[in-house]
């Protein structure tokens, strides 16, 4: 009863369309929201007129002020932290759940996201200067190896791969046999489960980028860089 009461008040002043404070909070999240989902400032400005919303430049401000905040977050974390190693996360996340018909302009409304997480781990981190004797180590060697042994295997894709490994492995019956076997891997998960959090993650930036070539990697490694 308490939340109905508190809606009805809400959806009063909505109606009134008064301009006080109970109903500004309201009137920028309201408006924080359609810019989120897609709305244009046009459309954003047409609710100003009809009182439930604020003007698209309001919004802008506010989404300038937290990526300021959010930078000078990160900036904070990483200084904290800047005598211990760090684990960086680069991984990519695909809306896929969005309307799959065509229109004159896109083919799908899918969004390929990358997020750049850092995750501080409680260990010093190796010195910058001093690591590497070139007497001892040979970077041109190293270079050759990588870019000849996993650099090239970054070019079979996922379908090649595993239809040349169950052909290999097709033959012996007791993979297969264990293949088809259910697995419980619950106390196993459970014994890390401590392990799962983010408490301590710092996200440096979560981007438009889909992660299907270098380029798209080393754009990602240029924001970590850049902070």
């Amino acid at each position: 009863m308490d939340c109905m009461k508190r809606l009805m008040v809400l959806i009063c002043y909505l109606l009134a369309s008064l301009n006080n404070t109970k109903i500004n909070c309201f009137k920028v999240d309201l408006a924080y929201y359609l810019d989120s989902v897609g709305t244009s400032n046009e459309g954003l400005n047409t609710m100003v007129n009809l009182g439930v919303s604020v003007m698209a430049r309001t919004v802008d401000r506010r989404k300038k002020k937290m990526s300021d905040t959010h930078r000078g977050y990160v900036e904070n974390s990483l200084e904290k932290d800047s005598e211990n190693a760090f684990i960086l996360n680069v991984n990519d996340y695909h809306n896929i759940h969005v309307q799959r018909q065509a229109d004159t302009t896109n083919t799908s409304w899918a969004a390929h996201m990358t997020t750049i997480l850092a995750n501080p781990y409680f260990t010093p981190a190796i010195p910058r200067s001093g690591v590497i004797n070139l007497k001892i180590i040979d970077g041109e060697l190293i270079s050759r190896h990588i870019d000849r042994r996993f650099i090239v295997n970054l070019g079979i894709s996922y379908h090649d791969h595993i239809r040349d490994y169950m052909v290999r492995d097709s033959s012996d019956d007791e993979i297969l046999m264990d293949r088809l076997t259910i697995h419980s891997y619950n106390d196993r998960l459970m014994e890390k489960r401590n392990n799962r959090h983010i408490q301590n993650a710092i996200l440096i930036d979560f981007i438009e980028n889909n992660l299907k070539s270098v380029k798209d990697y080393m754009k990602a490694f240029q924001i970590v860089n850049d902070q």
